[in-house]
């Protein structure tokens, strides 16, 4: 009956390491295949960053963010963030303009490579009719080409009751400046493209 009871409490026994051998070995597994997948094979990540509280995605060429207008959130495409523009000037108040119902968008037609002055516009515009509720107007400085024979001649000299945004690529140097009822965006090439992100994030109240 001893030699029994003691073969009876062996095999119960050997059932039971058995089944926490199982465990640690499932356990084991399932840590080395978690493992793998972080570290062997990384889930793409977007690029981002917080600037000033804000987060910014890169995703398909552009830089994402949402704010708050009112009550409404919008989320906000640029083609540069805000680290991109830190070091273009903004010279006197472009904020002057957001009280405007619409802004006369206007660039000299005998210019060089206008399509980065188009690129700048559409960005611009997009802007001002989708979150800041501003009707953007287009314009030229000049009637010298067919581009320009329907819109209307609006000149910084010679305007000064009405809110003009002036592109222009005559700089070799990015710049956001106010003038009494205009305002200049300088850049050549994409840095014109630059000059109307930094606006923007002024406009947005993320950058100053």
């Amino acid at each position: 009956m001893k030699k029994t009871k003691s073969s009876k409490n062996r095999k119960t026994f050997s059932k039971e390491t058995r089944a926490i051998l199982w465990v640690v070995c499932f356990i084991a597994l399932f840590l080395i295949f978690v493992w793998s997948v972080k570290y062997i094979y990384p889930k793409q990540t977007i690029p981002h960053y917080t600037y000033n509280y804000f987060d910014f995605y890169y995703i398909d060429g552009m830089w994402y963010t949402q704010i708050q207008l009112g009550k409404q959130p919008w989320n906000i495409p640029l083609r540069y963030g805000p680290k991109d523009v830190e070091y273009i000037p903004v010279i006197g108040d472009p904020n002057v303009f957001l009280t405007a119902k619409g802004v006369y968008i206007t660039f000299d037609p005998d210019s060089d490579d206008l399509n980065y002055t188009a690129l700048a516009t559409s960005e611009l515009s997009l802007n001002l009719a989708q979150a800041l509720n501003i009707t953007p107007i287009g314009a030229c400085t000049k009637n010298v080409t067919l581009a320009c024979h329907n819109r209307t001649i609006v000149n910084c000299e010679i305007d000064k009751k009405h809110a003009i945004i002036y592109l222009t690529q005559n700089s070799s140097f990015p710049i956001v400046e106010q003038k009494d009822n205009c305002l200049i965006l300088k850049g050549k090439g994409f840095d014109l493209v630059k000059a109307v992100d930094r606006l923007l994030l002024c406009w947005y109240k993320i950058m100053p």
